[in-house]
């Protein structure tokens, strides 16, 4: 998996909701295992939680190729709907849009 130098991705089920908190010039990682044409729907709060970060997220296959990214407003908390091409681990990227962290840099993000 290509991931940012010294960056770990943390295993997760693809029916996931995890919470977290941006850390400044950094990027969450989430490993998911997904079978093929398996449909998985990814979807960050923070706006709607009052969060200072304005996020982005993308989906990358084993190799690091970004397959899906946000593509969002400002205003807006990204979703992405994303189908798995084949088999395999994929990677869920989370980082804010300008590498900002801290405590009023939080986030929650859910797949199902």
């Amino acid at each position: 998996m290509l991931l940012f130098p010294g960056a770990t991705a943390i295993d997760i089920p693809p029916d996931a909701v995890v919470s977290g908190k941006a850390t400044a010039g950094k990027a969450d990682h989430y490993a998911v295992l997904l079978a093929a044409n398996q449909r998985v729907r990814v979807s960050v709060w923070s706006k709607r939680l009052e969060s200072r970060m304005t996020p982005i997220v993308s989906i990358a296959d084993g190799s690091g190729k970004v397959l899906a990214a946000s593509n969002r407003t400002p205003s807006d908390d990204p979703v992405l709907d994303f189908v798995a091409p084949i088999a395999g681990k994929y990677i869920v990227k989370i980082s804010d849009f300008f590498a900002g962290g801290g405590d009023e840099l939080f986030y929650r993000l859910s797949l199902f």
